[in-house]
């Protein structure tokens, strides 16, 4: 297999998906602490974001809310990954838990992607290209 950088791929793989598990943990608490000042501060933001949990709490997002978090994170496109993702759980109310399983999952499929079509355009180029 050929070697990025002269790192494996499988440790570029692992440096990544745990770099997405930081990243939704850092995201997720530091909206909770923002929300929590700032809903005191601002009321139109405290009901903005009720009026969106409110939302989440529909039949169809409950039924496939993560499921359906998962696999829009899946697609590796810009801003709609584990930023995306995770402001959007903790805009819709999810559970932090549960939440970190599904961004986790979905980043980890994206980041499959990513680093499969990264590999097969080196093994056409060439390595030394």
């Amino acid at each position: 297999m050929t070697d990025l950088f002269n790192i494996h791929p499988a440790i570029i793989f692992a440096i990544v998906t745990v770099c997405s598990l930081l990243i939704f943990i850092a995201i997720w608490f530091l909206l909770n602490k923002f929300y929590s000042r700032a809903s005191k501060r601002w009321p139109f933001l405290y009901q903005f974001i009720e009026k969106t949990r409110k939302k989440g709490e529909t039949p169809l997002v409950k039924k496939y809310g993560l499921v359906g978090l998962a696999l829009l994170i899946a697609i590796p496109l810009p801003t709609i990954g584990v930023y995306g993702g995770t402001l959007l759980s903790w805009l819709m109310g999810m559970k932090w838990r549960s939440s970190l399983i599904a961004v986790v999952s979905g980043a980890t499929v994206s980041n499959s992607f990513v680093l499969l079509s990264v590999l097969g355009i080196m093994q056409v180029v060439g390595p030394g290209s």
